[in-house]
């Protein structure tokens, strides 16, 4: 009797505890349906739902809208050879990859993304304690001195992986991100080693626009995502933001130019990037 009693008791906890999560999904999807033109509409109670799932926002304010132009993205194409100077100076050709006669090595794939490797000899590494903030101000003189920095990059993340770290910038428009055009400095100790670049040239936009998800929408469509990616709990999302992908039905390494779509962007924690389509 007392297991039978117990069943029953768990039985209706679990009845209830859908009938919660039911209500709740009706409650919010009632806010999104009714109140599409405010941007901000359903936030604090998504808030809410994204906490009951051991899921918080490092974010205490995310911007939304409710249109945003069309936008077709095509990315840099480079000049080997003038590249080539910048960053090796004195180089020779072999078997497609420029190297100049200290070691150092760069080539390009698809002709869009750029990889540069230096040759740094042991000794010349140092072991002292080396700062996000001195490693960024190194990574951006860098950008200077080899001509790619730019007003439309913005700081993104760090990667430390034993004695390397790696600073990450994302290109952005106005405040929109454009997604898969990125630079990434790489320093072995105090010395920079390595460098990697795709980026686009000037957005073209277009003569349309399309009606945007709000955030709160957005960030409870997270959630399901999040759950199906197996991802540990608590997740920290530590940036959310709105901006635009290209449309391609093939691997993004392999496309050149193309029409963008608009979409939010979830960087969490431990590096994990995760989309949820903007367009209403």
């Amino acid at each position: 009797m007392d297991w039978i009693k117990s069943k029953s008791i768990l039985i209706a906890a679990l009845v209830l505890t859908n009938a919660i999560l039911i209500f709740n999904f009706f409650d919010i999807q009632h806010v999104f349906d009714n109140k599409v033109e405010d941007p901000s509409s359903g936030w604090e109670e998504v808030l809410k739902i994204s906490r009951s799932r051991q899921v918080t926002l490092v974010q205490e304010k995310v911007s939304g809208t409710t249109k945003l132009q069309g936008m077709h993205l095509e990315y840099q194409m480079y000049e080997a050879e003038q590249v080539a100077q910048n960053l090796l100076g004195n180089f020779s050709v072999i078997l497609g990859k420029y190297k100049n006669e200290i070691g150092d090595e760069m080539t390009l794939e698809n002709g869009n993304k750029l990889l540069y490797a230096k040759s740094i000899p042991k000794v010349s590494i140092s072991n002292s304690p080396f700062t996000l903030e001195s490693a960024k101000e190194r990574a951006e003189q860098f950008l200077k001195d080899i001509q790619f920095s730019s007003a439309d990059m913005k700081y993104w993340s760090v990667e430390e992986d034993g004695e390397q770290m790696t600073i990450v910038y994302r290109q952005y428009y106005k405040d929109y991100f454009l997604d898969d055009a990125y630079m990434r400095i790489t320093f072995t100790g105090n010395q920079i080693s390595g460098f990697e670049r795709k980026w686009f040239n000037p957005p073209e936009v277009l003569d349309y626009e399309r009606a945007i998800i709000s955030p709160s929408k957005a960030l409870f469509l997270a959630l399901d995502a999040l759950n199906e990616g197996d991802e540990a709990l608590p997740i920290s999302i530590t940036q959310m933001e709105l901006g635009y992908r290209l449309d391609t039905d093939t691997l993004v390494s392999s496309v050149k130019a193309g029409d963008a779509s608009p979409y939010w962007r979830f960087l969490i924690g431990n590096g994990h990037v995760y989309y949820v389509e903007a367009q209403q």
